[in-house]
């Protein structure tokens, strides 16, 4: 009987030492990203926050905004521009990010844009987090007549 107890006690010493790593999904759930608008016209200025909670900086190759840009038509949308941004100003690949990180970006064409937060761990394939969709609409154009005069 204290054998066998004794083999539980070890299996779950052993289950406890070596925790399970954790999957693509929950760490993507862990990715918070807030942006300062949603909508708005030409240029508009985001200010956003990010969040990695649970999320080890130190095990990250990278911190990356993406950001698409896409066409709307009634048929399709159809992705005009990728581009993305260091979460930190500054930082290269390689170097770890910061649990929580504040960015401004300026998006100067219209159109429907797509923004999430892409982690790069060392030797794992990349997670994406949440997305926020953002509108930025054509600026007005001033058309001055002048006066004719009688």
């Amino acid at each position: 009987m204290t054998l066998v107890a004794l083999v539980l006690l070890l299996a779950s010493a052993a289950g406890q030492a070596l925790p399970e790593p954790q999957s693509p999904a929950s760490l993507a759930r862990q990715l918070y990203l807030r942006v300062s608008t949603h909508s708005g016209r030409q240029p508009l200025e985001l200010n956003l926050m990010g969040e990695l909670r649970g999320i080890d900086p130190a095990e990250m190759e990278s911190c990356t905004i993406r950001v698409d840009r896409f066409s709307v038509t009634p048929l399709e949308k159809r992705l005009e521009e990728r581009v993305e941004h260091p979460c930190i100003a500054g930082t290269v690949p390689g170097i770890p990010t910061l649990p929580t990180f504040k960015r401004k970006l300026i998006l100067q064409e219209p159109g429907d844009y797509v923004l999430r937060i892409v982690l790069q761990p060392r030797e794992r394939p990349p997670i994406a987090g949440m997305t926020h969709e953002v509108k930025v609409y054509e600026a007005p154009v001033e058309i001055k007549i002048p006066e004719i005069r009688n």
